[in-house]
């Protein structure tokens, strides 16, 4: 069975380690609870390409390595690693490459050498608000 994925806040926790990076950015205090949709400018009451930004460095600053997967994934993956596991994500096109390494890093955490396909379906920071 093929089984595809979301990967941020589906598989792993990208909102808090971001959150609090946002944060100590830009002197706000914006808690998860306050995430209450996916458009992070509306939350933040700033641009997409602020927003953007943002994501650029923390993921220049290989951020994403505090990154962990949600409770519950770990026991799912081992119990379902005889299917074909795949990500699917709506980062941007641009982070495609740092996006797999990313990915391959972090699983291979849990199984040395597991290579996890990566696809992106869209480009969700495509300068939109």
């Amino acid at each position: 069975m093929k089984i595809r994925t979301d990967l941020d806040d589906v598989i792993v926790n990208l909102v808090e380690p971001f959150l609090k990076f946002y944060n100590q950015e830009n002197g706000t205090n914006f808690k998860y609870e306050d995430i209450t949709t996916f458009r992070l400018s509306k939350v933040f009451g700033t641009t997409s390409q602020k927003i953007q930004e943002n994501f650029d460095k923390f993921n220049e600053l290989l951020l994403f390595t505090n990154v962990g997967f949600l409770d519950g994934f770990e026991s799912f993956f081992h119990k379902a690693k005889h299917h074909s596991l795949e990500i699917i994500t709506g980062r941007p096109k641009k982070t495609i490459d740092l996006t797999r390494r990313q990915v391959n890093m972090l699983f291979n955490r849990l199984v040395p050498g597991y290579f996890m396909p990566v696809e992106h379906s869209s480009d969700y920071f495509g300068g939109r608000d």
